[in-house]
């Protein structure tokens, strides 16, 4: 009987051991898809940083959709990291529609439609740094 514990915990332990794996490779790949997007869209942010140019915003906006999209293909065996990664997703998406938005102002000239979509990308901005900790403090957990 003791034996028969003794074994049932063991195999409890490589279990839990497993899932721990499981998130952190889970989150390498989540880091892989990730990383490279976002350090694109910040080079074309940071190479005209007061851009006036539509096309800018419509690369930035075609660089958030193929993020977008990659995440949405993209699933996770850890219902939490899954979930977690829809609402990034949404966020990123949402990002891709606000500088195409940017963008069809500039062309316009819109200087009311351009404050909205401003503002509107400021708010993301925030929502986006709350989700991405929420990963991050969801990653490093483990």
């Amino acid at each position: 009987m003791r034996l028969l514990l003794v074994a049932g915990l063991f195999l409890m332990s490589l279990a839990c051991g497993c899932e721990r794996f499981e998130v952190v490779s889970e989150c390498n790949h989540l880091a892989q898809v990730i990383s490279p997007a976002v350090s694109e869209i910040t080079q074309l942010r940071q190479a005209d940083p007061k851009s006036v140019q539509p096309a800018t915003y419509e690369k930035i906006a075609s660089r958030y959709d193929a993020l977008a999209k990659a995440l949405s293909a993209t699933t996770f065996a850890d219902k939490r990291i899954q979930d977690d990664v829809k609402s990034y997703t949404q966020m990123v998406a949402q990002a891709g529609t606000l500088s195409r938005q940017f963008a069809a102002a500039l062309t316009l000239a819109d200087a009311m439609a351009m404050q909205r979509v401003s503002g509107a990308l400021a708010a993301l901005k925030v929502s986006e740094g709350q989700q991405v900790a929420k990963l991050q403090a969801r990653c490093t957990a483990h």
